[in-house]
């Protein structure tokens, strides 16, 4: 689906679904580093300091968006810590003349505008992280 860019922070988006990635011994979100939390040995009752999930969201009209990606969550004293990974989407946002901006322009300009919705907190509340 083509877009125009400056139509994209007035594109509705709705959460369809979102869920705990089983295979959370997988690897880290793409561009990180850090060792798989359970490939390191846990005591009885220690918490896993993070998790892994993926989400997807839709437009909610004309055009029929789809976005989904993989996030970390990663807790602290009294907060969620939140990392997205590469974007999934059948989008590919368009210039004033209707030409393509190319993937790496689409993604991060969709990045953008995921942050400024706050998606954090409605994943959190869509698996009983918050009220």
């Amino acid at each position: 689906i083509r877009l125009r860019a400056r139509s994209l922070y007035t594109l509705p988006l709705l959460h369809l679904y979102s869920e705990w990635d089983p295979a959370a011994d997988q690897g880290d979100l793409p561009g990180r580093a850090e060792e798989a939390p359970t490939a390191r040995p846990l005591r009885c009752g220690q918490a896993l300091p993070e998790l892994w999930g993926y989400s997807e969201w839709a437009g909610a009209s004309d055009p029929l968006v789809s976005v989904g990606w993989d996030w970390r969550v990663r807790w602290g004293p009294g907060t969620l810590a939140w990392d997205a990974g590469e974007l999934r989407t059948n989008l590919m946002l368009v210039d004033e003349r209707g030409q393509d901006l190319g993937v790496a322009p689409t993604q991060l300009l969709l990045q953008r505008r995921l942050m400024a919705m706050g998606w954090e907190r409605t994943v959190a509340s869509a698996l009983g992280l918050v009220a």
